[in-house]
C-alpha cells in the first residue's frame, strides 16, 4: 500500500512540476469513488444511523476500503461491513464504529452496529476463514493508549458480532506459520517504556482450537524496536519454511528487520539470540525509508543496506545519494545477493554492474526526475565521463519531448514513462542498450 501511495504521489508531482515529498503531496489525495454497490450500502447505512457520518479507511493491509463485502455469516450471500464515525464527535475521542449489513429482497439492510473501543482510526483488517466460520481480525488505534487494540469477531444475523479475542498489540498478521493448513494469528506485544523498566517486545502465536484462539508460543524480539512498520509473509532459505519479515522503527531515524518462523513447536526470531552479542538484528539497521523487498519474487525477502555513492559523506545523510546492497538470510548469516539504485518514490530499481562499485558515483536532478551515473574522479563536481542517465517523464512530456532528444523508452507505469540516455567512454564501465534494459525493473505496486 505504501508503494502504491508513493507511485500516485510521484505521478502528481510530475504533473505539477513541484518538488517530490510525501508530506507535501498527501493533502492532494482523496478517498476513491464509490462503486454502485458501495453507494447502495452507504445509503442503507445512513438510513439506519444518520446522515452526519464520515467513512473510515483502514490504514494498511489488504482491505483498505471502508466497505468490506464478503460472505461473513456463511449463508452463501455477500454481507457488508462498513467502518465509519459520527461527524458530531471529535476524532480524538475515539468514535469509530462498525456496521453490519445483509441483503434482503435485493436490498441492503443494516442489522447490527457496534463501537470499537475508543478507536480513533482503523489500522488494519484481516479475515480468517476456518471450518465454515469467518473471523474478522481488526486492529485499531485508541485515544487513551499508544498501543493498538486487536479484536477478533465472528458474526451471525441472529446474534450479531461476537467477540472472540481482545489484546493490546503493536502489530499483527494472519498466516499459516506452522504450515499445518490452518491459518494462525501472529501478534506483537510491545508495551510502552517507563523510566525504570526495560522494554520487552514479544511475538505471540495464537492458534484456533474449537472456535477459540489459544496462545501457543511466544518469542523474545528486538527490545529496541519502537514500532513495527511492515509485515511481509514469505519463506526463509527454502519454500519449505514459512516466515514473517518485519521492518521496525529503531529510535527516531532508523529501521531494522527481524525474521520470525515456527520451528519444533516454538516461535523463533532468527535475528535475536538469547544473548545480546548473538543478535543479528543490529546488522540490519539502516536509515528510515528503506524496506525489505522480494526482488526476485521467490518469497525470500531481501534486506536492504544503503551505502553512500562515492563522494558523499555520512555527515549529512539528507544530502547523500545511496545505492543498496541487498542480502538474504542464509544459515545464520546475511548473504549479499544484489546491488541496486532503488527509487522508492518513483517505483523502480536499476541493478548496478559489479565493475561500477568503487568506481562510479551518481547525482540526482529533482527538477527532471533524473539520475546521472558517472565515473568518479575525486570530486562530485567532475562529471566528465557520464555513463548513463535514467529519467522519468510524465506521459504528456514524453510525447511532447524534443525531436532531438536522445532518451530511449524503458517502460511505462500509468502516467509515468521511464527512459534512459546511454553514453560511451571507451572504458570497461560502459554498458550497452541490452545491459540497461535487463538491469532496469519496475517495483511491484
Amino acid at each position: 500500500m505504501k508503494r502504491m501511495v508513493a507511485l500516485l504521489l510521484a505521478a502528481l508531482f510530475c504533473l505539477s512540476g513541484c518538488s517530490l515529498t510525501l508530506a507535501s503531496m498527501e493533502s492532494l489525495l482523496s478517498p476513491p469513488m464509490r462503486t454502485e454497490e458501495q453507494s447502495e450500502i452507504y445509503q442503507a447505512l445512513i438510513r439506519s444511523v444518520n446522515s452526519n457520518i464520515s467513512l473510515v479507511y483502514p490504514r494498511s493491509g489488504s482491505y483498505t476500503s471502508a466497505f468490506v463485502v464478503e460472505d461473513i455469516d456463511g449463508d452463501g450471500m455477500d454481507d457488508a461491513l462498513v467502518f465509519y464515525r459520527n461527524q458530531s464527535q471529535s476524532t480524538s475521542t475515539g468514535s469509530v464504529r462498525m456496521n453490519f449489513l445483509v441483503q434482503r429482497n435485493n436490498n441492503w439492510v443494516s442489522t447490527h452496529d457496534i463501537s470499537l473501543q475508543n478507536a480513533t482510526e482503523v489500522e488494519k483488517l484481516q479475515i480468517l476463514k476456518e471450518g465454515g466460520t469467518t473471523y474478522l481480525v481488526v486492529g485499531f488505534n485508541q485515544s487513551s493508549s499508544s498501543e493498538k487494540l486487536l479484536k477478533v469477531y465472528i458474526y451471525t444475523q441472529e446474534y450479531g458480532p461476537e467477540e472472540r479475542l481482545s489484546e493490546s498489540c503493536s502489530n499483527f498478521t494472519v498466516t499459516d506459520l506452522d504450515a499445518d493448513g490452518v491459518s494462525d494469528l501472529f501478534m506483537i506485544s510491545a508495551p510502552a517504556v517507563s523510566d525504570n523498566t526495560v522494554r520487552e517486545v514479544t511475538g505471540i502465536l495464537w492458534k484456533l482450537q474449537d472456535g477459540q484462539f489459544v496462545e501457543d508460543s511466544t518469542v523474545r524480539m528486538n527490545s529496541r524496536a519502537m514500532e513495527y512498520l511492515t509485515i511481509n509473509l514469505g519463506w526463509v532459505e527454502t519454500e519449505d519454511t514459512p516466515a514473517i519479515y518485519l521492518d521496525s522503527q529503531i529510535g527516531t531515524d532508523s529501521e531494522g528487520t527481524e525474521i520470525i518462523l515456527y520451528r519444533n513447536g516454538q516461535l523463533v526470531d532468527l535475528m535475536v539470540g538469547n544473548r545480546a552479542e548473538e543478535d543479528l538484528a543490529a546488522i540490519t539497521y539502516r536509515p528510515s525509508g528503506y524496506s525489505c523487498l522480494d526482488l526476485d519474487e521467490n518469497g525470500c525477502f531481501e534486506i536492504p543496506s544503503p551505502t553512500s555513492f562515492l563522494g558523499y559523506t555520512d555527515d549529512d545523510s539528507t544530502e547523500s545519494l545511496f545505492y543498496i546492497v541487498w542480502s538474504n538470510y542464509r544459515r545464520g548469516n546475511l548473504v549479499p545477493t544484489a546491488i541496486t539504485y532503488t527509487n522508492y518514490l518513483l517505483n523502480y530499481h536499476f541493478f548496478l554492474p559489479d565493475q561500477w562499485i568503487g568506481e562510479v558515483s551518481a547525482s540526482w536532478d529533482s527538477t527532471n526526475n533524473e539520475i546521472t551515473f558517472f565515473r568518479y574522479q575525486d570530486t562530485l563536481r567532475r562529471q566528465d565521463e557520464v555513463l548513463l542517465r535514467i529519467r522519468v517523464f510524465t506521459r504528456s512530456d514524453w510525447e511532447n519531448r524534443s525531436p532531438a532528444s536522445h532518451y530511449v523508452r524503458l517502460a511505462q507505469n500509468g502516467q509515468l514513462v521511464y527512459s534512459y540516455e546511454l553514453f560511451e567512454t571507451g572504458s570497461s564501465l560502459d554498458l550497452n542498450d541490452q545491459d540497461v534494459q535487463e538491469r532496469f525493473d519496475l517495483m511491484d505496486s
